[in-house]
């Protein structure tokens, strides 16, 4: 059909955060219950997603739950998610350590035979650095850039996707990661701001955050109607991101199994919509648009900015 909104799902695959480990004891039950649950959902409703395995719970994966994998990649496709650290938890972001860190676990993934080609930094984490490394290991997509976020991971380690920024999918400056140019990579951004009709075009929801909220199913579906409604008259086919982690259903798991479950048969049942990876989105992208595409930066205000400051900041003292 024409013009169908194009829904992406997206799930970090990671270990347990500390304050969900401190409740349940166990790092890693994220992946023995919750993904399989999510895995029967998307399968039996045919939903691919995209799975971006972070780097230091590959070996974890690998060894123990091969066959999981196995059925993430036939129900979608595998991406890569790197956390720019080391043991001891201090964060890094020049070249040199991104190349080093970002191929271990390409190589780790790839040599299984899984084609990767995108990429999710940790915490959102993504520069001029990370664009140049991607390109030389032959990815093909970004989708680390959260519109309006500025974050300090470490004094020397700054998140900056404020200021200027394009809101819809585009191909990044070597020069300035939030400005359109002529690099390979397709940025896809995501924003985890819920409700927030952001200047215009691309809204991404964080799909963990709205799972708390009372009829999850039913907000989830609003999010997307008010994208539809934005982009309506637009040149471009709407685009919705949803991100989550696994740990976002492990409390009351059967209770948001189903809002997912209910959400998208939602989406397929009232919509013009279609779930479709990141890589799907992007040959869409490329054969309507050329790999030439331009267009005029996003300029946010102040009053914008701190208006996501703030929503981001309720939501990471919620985790």
């Amino acid at each position: 059909m024409k013009n169908r909104i194009k829904i992406g799902l997206t799930i970090d695959v990671e270990p347990n955060i500390s304050k969900i480990v401190s409740k349940t004891n166990d790092k890693y039950s994220g992946l023995t219950k919750a993904i399989p649950k999510i895995l029967d959902v998307v399968t039996k409703h045919a939903v691919p997603v995209t799975w971006f395995i972070t780097h230091d719970y590959w070996s974890k994966i690998n060894l123990e739950f091969p066959s999981l994998v196995e059925k993430m990649n036939d129900n979608g496709e595998i991406g890569c998610h790197v956390h720019f650290r080391r043991k001891e938890e201090r964060y890094y972001s020049d070249y040199d350590f991104q190349m080093e860190i970002i191929e271990k676990a390409t190589s780790s993934l790839r040599s299984q035979g899984y084609d990767v080609r995108s990429f999710r930094g940790g915490n959102y984490f993504f520069d001029e650095n990370t664009l140049k490394v991607l390109e030389e290991l032959n990815y093909q997509i970004d989708s680390s850039v959260v519109p309006g976020l500025h974050s300090k991971l470490y004094p020397d380690v700054i998140i900056n996707h404020k200021e200027y920024l394009c809101n819809e999918p585009y191909f990044p400056s070597y020069k300035d990661h939030r400005m359109p140019g002529n690099s390979k990579i397709l940025e896809i951004p995501l924003s985890i701001c819920p409700y927030f009709e952001f200047h215009g075009k691309l809204i991404s929801v964080y799909l963990g955050n709205i799972l708390n909220m009372k009829k999850p199913a039913r907000n989830l579906l609003k999010n997307v109607k008010k994208i539809i409604r934005i982009w309506r008259d637009k040149k471009n086919i709407p685009i919705a991101l949803l991100t989550a982690h696994p740990w976002d259903f492990l409390f009351h798991m059967k209770e948001r199994i189903h809002s997912l479950e209910k959400f998208i048969i939602q989406i397929q049942n009232q919509l013009n919509a279609e779930f479709v990876s990141l890589s799907k989105i992007k040959r869409d992208f490329v054969a309507k648009n050329g790999y030439e595409f331009k267009q005029s930066p996003l300029i946010i205000t102040k009053s914008d900015f701190h208006f996501i400051e703030s929503l981001f900041n309720k939501l990471r003292a919620r985790n």
